[in-house]
């Protein structure tokens, strides 16, 4: 069980700021919480606020990115976080991976559980960006029970971008998985 932690600040911007420009080959990535381990989880009632990727990468193929909770193995419930300011400026344009994101879930282990979570201020301003940013990235099992009800996702923005741009705002990205999404709310 992961519950009730304050990753970040509520108030100070920035207040976890990876600073380095990771250069045009290297790749980095942030993370509030990270489970990568199998059995049962429980992710509950935490903060992640003011995470800051300061990448400047700007090679379109690295997988730069900053996630408030990044979740792919095991049996999981996550209900009740809060995550916001989630802050990136990266080139990163893949199809599968974001590059700011509040919650990326993947993995085949059932059921995953994810309710009641409060998700704003996910922003990449990354002049010319052409990728995606996301409230919540599913990639899940084709077998059920899955579920994502009742989770309220606003505010996610680019900027310094142009009309030629291809960019993508997702409130809830679904990659694949036999899931039940229901009254989510999402406002972007």
């Amino acid at each position: 069980t992961i519950s009730n932690n304050i990753i970040g600040s509520g108030t100070v911007a920035n207040s976890l700021n990876a600073s380095s420009v990771s250069g045009t080959t290297g790749v980095q990535l942030l993370y509030g919480i990270n489970n990568t381990g199998a059995g049962t989880l429980i992710i509950s009632s935490n903060t992640v606020a003011n995470l800051t990727n300061g990448t400047t990468n700007s090679s379109t193929v690295r997988l730069n990115a900053v996630n408030g909770i990044r979740s792919n193995a095991g049996t999981l419930t996550l209900t009740g976080n809060t995550i916001h300011d989630l802050k990136i400026s990266s080139a990163n344009t893949s199809t599968t991976v974001v590059s700011a994101c509040g919650l990326a879930l993947s993995g085949t282990t059932l059921p995953k559980t994810i309710t009641a979570n409060i998700i704003y201020n996910i922003s990449n301003d990354f002049s010319g960006y052409d990728g995606g940013i996301a409230g919540i990235t599913f990639l899940g099992s084709s077998a059920s029970p899955n579920t994502v009800s009742g989770n309220f996702i606003h505010s996610l923005s680019l900027s310094g971008i142009t009309s030629a741009d291809t960019c993508k705002i997702y409130g809830i990205k679904i990659f694949s998985g036999a899931t039940t999404y229901a009254n989510n709310i999402i406002s972007l």
